[in-house]
């Protein structure tokens, strides 16, 4: 005799599962077993288009290898706690499309799903040229720069520094082909991966690669040289980066997003200070500037207001949303989160998590409750749950 939940004719269980008017309970009834999730629609209609969450890091006290994610969302202003035992010492590397990028010790790089727990394995840092076993001994690698020096690092230097982010340029599960790119940290390169291949394509650059995002089926780079370059996200294109515009301003103390929003590429930077006897900066400002314009035409212009639309920056791929969508968002602003490095290295971090807005330069907190924790797995990313 089976389980009783998976007694109920699906039917009966799809007429149920559109009695329900809240995101989080839908996730839940969707995660009960398989037998729920396949009576219940992936994109249900009947519930608000999207919603918005920030994984935090485990915060509470003692538990520092305890794999609990709380999952904040901003419209219920309320935490969820998640028991995630596949991120445990591992480093989040990226967020995208509702997937999660992780780097782990091996270094062993994989996109989880933290709602329908799917994975998918990508290579290995091991597999690029750059990258050798040092010795007999797993947890030591022979690094190579681009300059041409080598340094022998361990596992925990490799989880940590090895890849900045992982975007992609769709959901692996949504029926359609789709590419993973990747900003390798250890020489600011950018690398392709598309399903099938056994190893990244890595598009070597002239300058050290500061972000990268998808757009319109586009990815884009955006150098120290201050260059945007576009490789065709079409797992069946060439790998090759085109330099789209030059002559932008770039520096490598100041934190570079690349967004979509609304159809144009845009490039926020973040202004930081130092902060008196504790380690990193704290953001007092953001320039916005429009690259590309909904053609992809180059159309470089100050953004002095984005309209109702509010931009998630951090470790996740950044990305825009209406406010009218999200409750308790607020257009016309840009909500970050403090993705600096130090969340690894028992620095005390979370503190420059916030909320700023557009139209006078304002800093106020963000709702989230702050972060106080000097052992934390990765930085806090925002996320777009996706049940597929």
């Amino acid at each position: 005799m089976g389980c009783w939940s998976e007694d109920l004719p699906l039917d009966v269980l799809s007429l149920i599962s559109t009695f329900l008017t809240k995101n989080s309970d839908y996730i839940r009834f969707r995660s009960v077993c398989v037998w729920w999730r396949r009576a219940a629609a992936a994109e249900p209609r009947h519930l608000p288009l999207q919603q918005l969450l920030l994984i935090r890091p485990n915060i509470r006290p003692n538990t520092v290898n305890s794999a609990n994610r709380g999952f904040y969302s901003l419209s219920t202003k309320k935490t969820h706690w998640i028991q995630l035992p596949e991120t445990l010492q591992k480093r989040c590397c990226g967020s995208s499309h509702g997937w999660l990028a992780f780097v782990d010790r091996s270094p062993d790089v994989f996109l989880f799903n933290p709602l329908t727990r799917a994975r998918i394995d990508l290579p290995a840092i091991t597999t690029l040229d750059c990258v050798d076993q040092a010795s007999k001994r797993r947890d030591e690698y022979r690094v190579r720069y681009r300059t041409g020096r080598e340094e022998v690092r361990c596992s925990t230097w490799m989880r940590d520094y090895c890849i900045g982010k992982i975007v992609l340029s769709s959901s692996p599960h949504a029926g359609v082909p789709w590419t993973a790119m990747a900003l390798l940290g250890l020489t600011g390169d950018i690398m392709l991966w598309r399903p099938g291949d056994a190893n990244w394509t890595v598009i070597v650059r002239r300058a050290p690669t500061l972000d990268i995002a998808c757009c319109n089926g586009l990815f884009y780079s955006f150098d120290r040289a201050g260059k945007l370059a576009a490789v065709d996200a079409d797992p069946s294109a060439d790998a090759k980066a085109t330099d789209v515009m030059g002559g932008l301003s770039a520096s490598i103390w100041y934190k570079n997003y690349l967004v979509e929003s609304g159809g144009e590429l845009l490039l926020a930077v973040r202004h930081e200070y130092d902060l008196d006897a504790r380690p990193g900066c704290k953001t007092c400002c953001f320039d916005v500037c429009k690259l590309l314009d909904l053609k992809g035409k180059p159309k470089r212009s100050m953004v002095k207001s984005l309209g109702d639309r509010a931009l998630f920056l951090g470790k996740n791929h950044s990305f825009s949303l209406s406010s009218a969508d999200i409750p308790g968002c607020r257009g016309n602003c840009i909500y970050f989160t403090d993705d600096l490095l130090g969340y690894v290295h028992g620095h005390i971090r979370g503190h420059d998590s916030r909320r700023c807005s557009i139209e006078d330069d304002s800093i106020r907190p963000s709702p989230c409750p702050p972060i106080a924790s000097c052992e934390l797995w990765s930085p806090p990313v925002w996320i777009t749950p996706n049940l597929r």
